[in-house]
């Protein structure tokens, strides 16, 4: 079985080698206060012209519009300023300034802004790794609802990353950000599920959250779901099942899944046997830059 805990983004839509994309602009855990009217009208502006709501997409405007508001010490305007020169999205790009609008944002308990500093210190994006204070801010932010902070959380506990390994903790934050259907979780409490981490086994299970999780888009999802219908783990074996579901997660670039397609074809299993397309699937994910991870991928054939 594949494990695989993913850390996420609150709602970076890039950030330097990592391509982490939960949320859009214009998302963020922290309620706007009617109070803030201004303010309010100021990021709601700054959400349609990032996202291109009744406008065309102009992120110098929308950083405009936010600036607005982080000026007024609004912390949903100094979360989305992080945002946008964390990403270089109508600003220059610069690491720095990000940080200061998170820690502003952050220091006013903005869930989201807590758990993009958690990510930053746990990655050591900003020039020094520090597990230990991205377990903190996960954690602030996870009691604040966040379920993106509760899925990062869940997979501190899992690697033992800033805190005492435990997988039942693992499992009990990943399942807080299932219920608010967060796919990451869903992936990652299927995985402890699927191998007895932190909960009794259960096939069922597991093959249920990797369902919800592939139904969203969720890739290693969609290679994990294919697996549990090769195997007949949770759900009756169904070859072509297994093969579309491989076929779905290798065609967006999973390297596991395309080890998995070529072997399909290449003993027609869900499929007609065809060697060339095989060797097509076994050439592609070895040309993805990583030889011990396609080795290791098909060992755990």
């Amino acid at each position: 079985m594949r494990v695989h805990y993913v850390l996420v983004l609150a709602s970076l839509l890039s950030f330097g080698s990592q391509a982490l994309v939960i949320s859009n602009f214009g998302s963020s855990s922290a309620p706007l206060q009617k109070s803030d009217s201004n303010a309010l009208r100021q990021i709601q502006m700054g959400h349609n012209y990032a996202q291109g709501l009744g406008v065309e997409i102009d992120y110098v405007k929308a950083a405009n519009w936010y600036q607005l508001a982080a000026d007024q010490n609004h912390a949903d305007g100094q979360y989305h300023m992080g945002v946008m020169y964390a990403n270089g999205r109508g600003v220059a790009q610069d690491m720095d300034l990000a940080m200061q609008y998170y820690q502003r944002a952050a220091a006013q308990q903005h869930p989201s802004a807590m758990n993009d500093l958690g990510w930053i210190f746990q990655n050591g994006v900003n020039g020094e790794s520090n597990q230990t204070k991205a377990a903190e801010l996960y954690l602030k932010s996870a009691l604040a609802g966040d379920a993106t902070a509760q899925n990062n959380l869940g997979s501190l506990y899992a690697d033992g990353l800033g805190v005492e390994q435990n997988f039942e903790q693992a499992a009990y934050w990943y399942g807080k950000a299932v219920v608010q259907g967060h796919a990451d979780a869903q992936n990652n409490l299927g995985s402890l599920y699927a191998d007895g981490l932190g909960v009794d086994a259960d096939y069922h299970r597991s093959a249920s959250l990797f369902r919800d999780a592939a139904q969203q888009g969720h890739v290693i999802a969609q290679q994990n779901l294919g697996w549990s219908y090769e195997h007949g783990k949770g759900v009756p074996q169904d070859l072509k099942l297994a093969f579309n579901w491989y076929q779905s997660a290798a065609e967006q670039g999973d390297v596991m899944a395309q080890i998995d397609l070529g072997y399909m074809y290449e003993n027609g299993l869900g499929c007609t046997q065809d060697q060339a397309k095989a060797d097509y699937w076994y050439a592609v994910s070895g040309q993805q830059g990583n030889a011990e991870k396609v080795y290791y991928a098909g060992l755990m054939r």
